[in-house]
């Protein structure tokens, strides 16, 4: 079973589209479109034929996920630190 793009064509990549975080196959005709509109070093694009496909993707999405319990733990923090000094 191959991945489909939105377009309904073959993916060859999968784009990271961090805002919201989330992964879509995307086909090069797609992936153009999405060049063009960004710019390729805005984007964060992995190649499905790679080899090293999986263990790239694998990192930046466990790095995105470290940077979001990061902040999830500071807002935690300082709502701590705001209820003991209101006692």
């Amino acid at each position: 079973m191959s991945l489909k793009c939105e377009c309904g064509e073959k993916a060859s990549y999968i784009w990271f589209d961090h805002n919201p975080d989330r992964l879509f196959p995307v086909c090069d005709r797609c992936l153009h479109k999405l060049i063009e509109t960004f710019g390729e070093v805005n984007l964060d694009v992995y190649e499905i034929d790679d080899p090293d496909f999986l263990n790239a993707l694998i990192k930046d999405v466990n790095e995105q996920f470290k940077w979001h319990d990061d902040k999830l733990r500071l807002i935690a923090d300082w709502i701590k630190k705001k209820e003991t000094s209101e006692e």
